[in-house]
């Protein structure tokens, strides 16, 4: 018989080759072929709230991860290793006051979040050269 995984905590999940589950305060465990591939990547307890969403680019070596907080009204965009490369915020703040889930279009610069009554879409800033 296989491994049994309690999932209990579980708020999304996203695949892109490996398995991603996140959990509410942003611990990411990763798995290929159904084992644990560590380490798990987490930020910090204070870093991230209320995780609700998670999103990967479908092509394993391409892309970042994203993760809406709720709590604090943003997305936190991550390389695939767990690095912080930065957090999306709305000018409005009102905009990601219920943030339920979120679709990430790197190509065509494109980030859509769903909040408890509306499907939002904005542009995703080019990440700096340094990045």
């Amino acid at each position: 018989p296989g491994r049994v995984m309690d999932c209990v905590g579980v708020r999304d999940m996203a695949i892109d080759g490996y398995v991603y589950l996140l959990w509410e305060r942003g611990l990411i465990r990763r798995f290929l072929g159904g084992m644990d591939q560590p380490p798990p990547m987490s930020l910090p307890d204070a870093a991230l709230s209320q995780t609700v969403a998670l999103f990967a680019h479908p092509e394993e070596e391409k892309g970042h991860l994203y993760i809406a907080d709720r709590a604090r009204q943003r997305v936190v965009e991550l390389t695939k290793e767990g690095e912080l490369v930065r957090q999306l915020q709305a000018q409005d703040p009102s905009l990601f006051m219920d943030l339920r889930g979120l679709l990430v279009d790197e190509a065509q610069g494109r980030l859509l979040v769903t909040d408890g009554h509306r499907l939002l879409l904005a542009e995703l800033p080019p990440l700096a050269m340094s990045q």
